[in-house]
């Protein structure tokens, strides 16, 4: 049976915490803001959205709804994902926003379909190379 994540004794508060800040992070640089730039839309201090982008301070429900509004995502948006192996693994929250934003910038429709089709095929082949060099559990 496919087990919660808050009963997860390997996924603590403080990694939800880090999980939904990078979210937020991501989606910011996505969207073009700065935290500077962010924060005062918010209503908040540069070091308060920097504490709950690194996920040292906890976000409370309206405040994920603030942020949620100003960066147009449900606040599920910074949720999603946190039950996938992807949560566990390393990543540069930097690039991959980055990388998004360029994604993001491609204007026709049929190259931005083949461009993501051709990143996942490129990710499957990585992952699949990599499972086959893991050692059997």
């Amino acid at each position: 049976m496919h087990q919660k994540p808050f009963s997860d004794p390997i996924l603590s508060d403080n990694m939800i915490d880090r999980f939904v800040g990078r979210r937020i992070q991501i989606r910011r640089v996505i969207c073009g803001y700065s935290r500077k730039d962010l924060a005062r839309k918010l209503g908040l201090s540069y070091q308060q959205l920097q504490k709950y982008e690194s996920g040292h301070n906890r976000i409370g429900g309206r405040s994920l709804w603030q942020i949620s509004q100003e960066l147009e995502v449900t606040p599920g948006y910074f949720l999603q994902g946190i039950e996938s192996e992807a949560f566990y693994a390393p990543s540069s929250v930097r690039f991959v926003a980055l990388l998004a934003r360029e994604f993001s910038q491609i204007k026709s429709h049929d190259t931005y379909h083949l461009v993501g089709h051709i990143a996942r095929l490129l990710v499957d082949a990585v992952c699949s190379c990599e499972s086959k060099n893991q050692p059997r559990k």
